[in-house]
C-alpha cells in the first residue's frame, strides 16, 4: 500500500512539473505608435549595439524608425528553476523626440507671461540701477536635426531646456549688455540687446539641433527697481508729447492761414484780370467810336437791325419807330403809324406772313 502511494505521489509531482513547463506566459507583443509630431529611434538594449552607445550622431541616425507603428522585440528571462518561472522582457527601447514648437514668455506676472512666477530678465546698468525686461522666445526641433538633438540632450525635452539652459543664456547676455550703458541710455538700446541675443543664441543652439525663431527679443518696456526713476521718465515723456502736440497744432494752423491767404490772393488776381479786361473793352469801344465816328454808329445800327430781323416771325410789329424808309427801320415804329410810314412799294417788297 505504501508502495502504491509513493508511486502515485511521484506521478503527481511529475505531472505538475510537466504542466508547469507547458504553461509559460504568453508572449504579448509590445506595440508603440509614433505621432506626426514625433521622430523615433529604436535603440538596442542588449548585444553589441546596446543603447546605440550614443557615441556619435551617425550611430543614432541609423536607429531612426521610418514607420509609424513599431513592435518592440522581446526575449524570455528565466527567473527560477521551473521552466515557466520567468517573464518576457524587451530587448530594445523606442526613444521619441517631440518636435512640437515650444514658446516661452518670461515676464513679471502670470497675466502676461508663460508662468505665474516672476521670470523677467534682471540686470544692473552701468551706474548700478536695477532694471528688468520681459522676453519672448520660441524654438522647435527640425526633423533633420532630431539625431543631433538626441545626441546632445538624451532624455531631455525641449521645454525643460528652454526654461533652464536657454533662460540662463538669455539672462547672461542681458546682464552683459545692460552693464555697458547708464540707466538714462538703456531705453535707446533695447533693440541692440535683442540683436545680440539672436546673433549668439540662434547659431549656438542650431548646432545642438534646436532651431530658435528669429522673432525672439525683449517685450514691453524697461522696468526700473526705483519707482521714482520710472515716474521721472514718464513725466519727461508726457512733457515731450504735449510739446510735440502743441507744435503740430501751431504748424497746422500756420498752414491753414497760408492756404487762406493764397486763396484770397488768387481771387484778387482773378478780379484784377476781369477788371482789366472790362476796362480794355471799354477803351476799345471808345477808341472805335472816336476813330470811326458816324460809320461806327451805322455799323452798330445794322447789327441791331440784323439781330431783330433774325428774330422776326413774319408779322408786323406792335410798335414801329416813325421816320424810317425801310421795313427794318419800321420794326420799332408803333403799329398805328405803319400805314402812314410804309409805302405800298415797300410793303410789296416784304413777304406775306405765313398762315
Amino acid at each position: 500500500m505504501r508502495k502504491i502511494s509513493s508511486i502515485v505521489l511521484a506521478i503527481a509531482v511529475l505531472m505538475m512539473t510537466f504542466v508547469g513547463v507547458g504553461c509559460r506566459p504568453y508572449q504579448v507583443p509590445i506595440i508603440e505608435e509614433i505621432q506626426n509630431n514625433e521622430t523615433a529611434f529604436l535603440v538596442a538594449l542588449e548585444g553589441s549595439e546596446t543603447g546605440a552607445k550614443f557615441d556619435s550622431i551617425g550611430a543614432i541616425e541609423k536607429a531612426k524608425v521610418a514607420t509609424k507603428r513599431v513592435t518592440i522585440p522581446t526575449r524570455w528571462l528565466q527567473e527560477g528553476r521551473i521552466y515557466s518561472d520567468g517573464r518576457w522582457i524587451p530587448t530594445a527601447k523606442l526613444i521619441k523626440v517631440d518636435r512640437t514648437p515650444v514658446a516661452r514668455r518670461w515676464t513679471t506676472d502670470s497675466e502676461s507671461g508663460t508662468s505665474a512666477k516672476n521670470q523677467a530678465l534682471k540686470a544692473e546698468s552701468k551706474d548700478s540701477i536695477g532694471v528688468s525686461s520681459g522676453f519672448a522666445i520660441m524654438a522647435a526641433i527640425d526633423e533633420a536635426d532630431t539625431a543631433k538633438y538626441l545626441y546632445r540632450y538624451p532624455g531631455k525635452n525641449l521645454a525643460d531646456i528652454m526654461d533652464n539652459q536657454m533662460f540662463n543664456d538669455c539672462q547672461s547676455i542681458y546682464s552683459e549688455i545692460c552693464a555697458k550703458y547708464e540707466v538714462r541710455e538703456l531705453r535707446f538700446h533695447k533693440d541692440a540687446i535683442s540683436i545680440v541675443m539672436r546673433d549668439r543664441l540662434i547659431p549656438k543652439y542650431k548646432e545642438d539641433g534646436i532651431t530658435i525663431s528669429a522673432t525672439m527679443g525683449l517685450v514691453g518696456g524697461l522696468v526700473y527697481e526705483n519707482k521714482e526713476i520710472q515716474t521721472a521718465i514718464d513725466d519727461v515723456f508726457i512733457a515731450q508729447t504735449m510739446k510735440a502736440k502743441k507744435e503740430a497744432e501751431l504748424d497746422s494752423k500756420n498752414k491753414d492761414n497760408e492756404i487762406s491767404l493764397a486763396v484770397e490772393q488768387n481771387d484778387a488776381a482773378k478780379r484784377k484780370v476781369k477788371a482789366d479786361a472790362e476796362a480794355y473793352e471799354i477803351m476799345a469801344k471808345a477808341k472805335a467810336v472816336a476813330t470811326g465816328g458816324e460809320n461806327y454808329l451805322k455799323v452798330k445800327t445794322l447789327e441791331v437791325m440784323l439781330e431783330a430781323l433774325q428774330k422776326w416771325d413774319g408779322g408786323l410789329p406792335a410798335t414801329l419807330v416813325a421816320g424810317g424808309g425801310n421795313v427794318l427801320e419800321h420794326l420799332l415804329i408803333p403799329t398805328d403809324q405803319v400805314q402812314k410810314s410804309v409805302t405800298p412799294a415797300v410793303l410789296g417788297a416784304v413777304p406775306a406772313p405765313a398762315k
